[in-house]
């Protein structure tokens, strides 16, 4: 279970970028008998602005090459157009997705956020994503892979450029096995450190006289349910025990991962369960001072009003016994 991610803070790799601009440029290179790049900036903005973006994207895309100060269009690019029948469109969406860009891995990203509905991939953002995705969404539409259907309030994928989407999720990142075992003993030990991180914390929040009662829980049974027993102090000097699940979060959305047996201790011990998240900044640093602590997350996060996005992505099947 995990918060959803967002799209905040990311500057959109097709900002500033219409189709119209990238073909005027493939206009003025194929039309002009000079090649160096002042002139054909000139050449180009007599008829489009945004000359620097709309060059960066089709060397990007390795449709335009510089050697030098001059600018040429790329045999690769010159023999799509002819293989499209002279449909700078389509060439251009061929090489977006050929290259390994920015711009290639922003489109699929983006495509992965529709849904088949009726036989078709739609889409129905929230009002800030449509604006934090208008430059990518407004791209494809230009390159007529998306329209906007009003009467539905939603974006569907052409159902000609259906393979497209279909490519969009197979190209999700691929990891190896060993890159999954070194992720997760990364894992671990990012997890150890919040740990190692909060023990020091109780011990300096419940002081010398409780600090006894800190016991480090995940280091002798990693299936209890919970990394850390501690104590909450009544204000009569008694106190009452206090079972901590400590969580390595991103500073941004605190997301994180809950497992099942975690939950099930969650709602055992209701508020005597704590949730520590520990926010983790970029450059991999526990940042302990700035721990949320949630007491009884099963009812605050799984419960009635919650103000946290939770979703569920494990299926898990067997057969009835009569099957």
């Amino acid at each position: 279970m995990h918060m959803s991610d967002s799209l905040r803070g990311a500057r959109p790799n097709f900002e500033g970028l219409r189709l119209s601009q990238t073909t005027v440029l493939l206009e003025v290179l194929r039309n002009s008998s000079r090649a160096e790049r002042g002139f054909l900036e000139r050449r180009f903005h007599e008829r489009a602005s945004g000359f620097p973006e709309t060059l960066a994207f089709l060397m990007s895309i390795q449709a335009v090459k510089a050697v030098g100060d001059t600018l040429t269009i790329t045999e690769a690019f010159r023999c799509l157009e002819q293989e499209r029948a002279g449909e700078p469109a389509a060439a251009i969406l061929q090489m977006l997705l050929q290259a390994d860009t920015p711009y290639r891995c922003e489109m699929l990203a983006y495509l992965r956020r529709f849904s088949i509905q009726d036989g078709t991939a739609t889409y129905r953002p929230s009002v800030e994503l449509q604006s934090a995705e208008s430059a990518v969404r407004n791209y494809l539409i230009d390159l007529g892979v998306l329209s906007y259907d009003e009467s539905a309030a939603c974006y569907l994928v052409a159902r000609e450029h259906s393979n497209l989407y279909a490519f969009a999720w197979q190209e999700r990142e691929r990891v190896s096995p060993a890159q999954f075992r070194q992720r997760m003993q990364a894992r671990e030990a990012l997890g150890l450190r919040a740990e190692l991180e909060m023990m020091r914390f109780e011990q300096l929040r419940v002081g010398s006289q409780f600090e006894n009662r800190v016991i480090h829980i995940g280091a002798q049974d990693v299936a209890a349910g919970y990394d850390i027993l501690s104590v909450s102090v009544c204000e009569d000097g008694s106190t009452m025990p206090r079972y901590i699940e400590v969580k390595a979060v991103p500073v941004d959305s605190q997301r994180f991962f809950w497992s099942e047996n975690e939950v099930a201790m969650a709602e055992v011990f209701g508020a005597w369960y704590y949730l520590y998240l520990v926010p983790v900044v970029a450059d991999g640093r526990i940042a302990a001072d700035a721990v949320h602590i949630v007491q009884d997350p099963h009812a605050a996060v799984l419960g009635p009003g919650s103000k946290w996005i939770v979703e569920t992505g494990i299926v898990q099947c067997r057969l009835a016994p009569d099957g």
